[in-house]
């Protein structure tokens, strides 16, 4: 059996225990940069630091808030020198993004020692205030958040969003390190290596006697969450099932493209619709509309959310920044999630799980698209 280790949370909670073994980490030869979250100046929000020092920074990593998908700035921030080695704390959600991004020549799995944590979902922003409100002090609400998780329950009185009652929350199968919490007794979580490198950098530390884990509740969970994931896809389906009900789905959107800029999938230096594809002059507007008698301004928002699908449907790692960061409330990541499901399941294909498995695209199987 491979060696797993205890953190011992009972002291002063769950952040400072992750970030005391992120210190561990940064304190070996094999780790010089760490990537996490920290806390801003005042200890409110949260966004990603990579470190050479833990001393000068407040992480954050467990915080219950994902303020922009981290994987892609994961990518940004694990150096291409195989010199250095950088440990990324990310929750699952972004170690998809960040796996998915590595095959597409985005991020460099091999330049960093990947660690994950079971995630209990994360709040829209206006709850996120609402929680803190509640839970002033950062470590009581970070225990307090995750304490029903242990038995793969969730806080009451405050909702995650969708995307997270659906997700993959467990600590991400293919991630060097593991940190479980569901499953596992109060007063720590436990470490686990997921890989060989994994194994070496646990074997470094020094050994301690973990508590036993659940395996049934942590089963239990993931069950659940899947099926909460196909009951929303059922009934997406259900309610968007023609042309005409999508662009009713959609008709809000002032084409801001915020849910571009958030997604970590889109990382064109040059977006189409940013280019003299779709420039129109003033005339041209004027011209269409005396062919057709009215148009809808701005134009093109049905074809602008087609060619993002078309662009990165087998990509969507279901993390919902894109309904987050839509100021018109549309619910954009159910659409996504809903048609990159049917779609990487017509390949066989889980977007950012396996890091061997090949991008649908590169590879052709003469039986991939006959009907099922």
């Amino acid at each position: 059996m491979e060696k797993r280790l205890r953190l011992d949370t009972s002291k002063d909670g769950m952040e400072k225990a992750v970030a005391r073994f992120a210190g561990s980490l940064l304190a070996s030869d094999e780790i010089d940069l760490i990537f996490l979250g920290q806390y801003d100046e005042q200890g409110e929000a949260v966004y990603g630091t990579l470190a050479s020092n833990l001393d000068l920074a407040v992480p954050a990593p467990l915080m219950p808030y994902l303020n922009g998908n981290k994987g892609r700035e994961a990518g940004l921030a694990a150096p291409r020198r195989r010199s250095l080695k950088t440990a990324v704390f990310l929750r699952p959600c972004e170690a998809r993004a960040f796996i998915e991004l590595s095959k597409l020549k985005q991020a460099d799995r091999d330049s960093v020692l990947l660690v994950t944590c079971d995630c209990p979902g994360t709040l829209s922003l206006d709850d996120y205030k609402r929680y803190r409100e509640k839970y002033s002090d950062a470590r009581e609400g970070v225990d307090a958040f995750y304490a029903p998780f242990r038995q793969g329950d969730r806080l009451e009185g405050f909702d995650v969003r969708e995307c997270c009652t659906g997700c993959d929350s467990l600590a991400h199968p293919n991630s060097d390190i593991r940190l479980l919490v569901v499953g596992v007794q109060d007063g720590e979580m436990i470490v686990e290596p997921g890989s060989e490198l994994g194994e070496q950098m646990l074997a470094a530390l020094e050994a301690n006697e973990p508590g036993p884990v659940d395996e049934s509740t942590r089963r239990q969970f993931a069950e659940e969450q899947s099926e909460t994931r196909a009951a929303l896809d059922t009934q997406w389906d259900e309610g968007v099932n023609s042309v005409e009900d999508l662009v009713s789905a959609l008709q809000y959107c002032r084409r801001c493209y915020n849910c571009r800029a958030e997604c970590p999938i889109c990382y064109c230096r040059e977006c189409i619709f940013q280019t003299a594809t779709f420039e129109v002059i003033p005339d041209a507007f004027g011209k269409r509309a005396e062919q057709f008698g009215v148009i809808k301004m701005p134009p093109d928002t049905l074809v602008f959310h087609l060619t993002r699908l078309n662009h990165m449907v087998t990509s969507c790692v279901a993390c919902g920044q894109c309904t987050e960061a839509c100021p018109q409330g549309i619910p954009v990541g159910r659409l996504f999630t809903a048609v990159g499901d049917k779609v990487q399941g017509v390949f066989d294909y889980s977007a950012g799980m396996d890091p061997a498995e090949e991008l649908p695209q590169t590879v052709f199987r003469e039986d991939e698209l006959e009907p099922r």
